[in-house]
């Protein structure tokens, strides 16, 4: 809908502009005319029709005018309207990491606020864990099995 709106506007201002610009031309030069031949007392013979076009065209170039504004309406009109298929054409802009999460087996990775008990156990070896989640990983683990965030060393 919103490319025919757009067509028939744009048409519709290039007809208004030319029928207006040709109306308003001849009318003025008809004008022009009448005025250099036909003023005095005694007008010569065809006076009355060269009145009579110079009229016929100003009403041209006043119907042109007002195509033109029609036309420029509906441009406006179909430039605002929404896209056709705008729900379809939506982008979604997801985050792009330097590299590829690893798959950490889930026997790994300890729930936020819980640590495995091979981890207390060992209380000098350093272990690795997600700032997002706040799951626990081995230490070397570069990404979160969850959610791919850069895993920071915790001491």
């Amino acid at each position: 809908m919103r490319t025919a709106v757009l067509v028939l506007g744009i048409v519709l201002l290039v007809l208004g502009l030319a029928g207006g610009g040709i109306g308003l031309a001849v009318s003025n030069s008809d004008v022009a005319t009448y005025n250099s031949r036909c003023l005095g007392l005694f007008p010569p013979s065809g006076c009355a029709a060269v009145a009579s076009e110079a009229s016929t065209f100003a009403f041209v170039a006043l119907l042109g005018g007002l195509l033109f504004l029609v036309g420029l309406i509906l441009t406006i009109v179909g430039a605002v309207l929404k896209p056709e298929g705008a729900e379809a054409t939506r982008v979604v802009v997801q985050p792009v990491y330097s590299a590829v999460a690893p798959q950490i087996p889930q026997s790994y990775s300890t729930p936020p606020g819980q640590l495995s008990s091979s981890l207390t156990s060992q209380s000098n070896q350093k272990e690795m864990f997600c700032p997002a989640c706040g799951t626990h990983y081995p230490l070397g683990t570069q990404f979160c099995g969850k959610d791919a965030t850069p895993l920071k060393e915790m001491v």
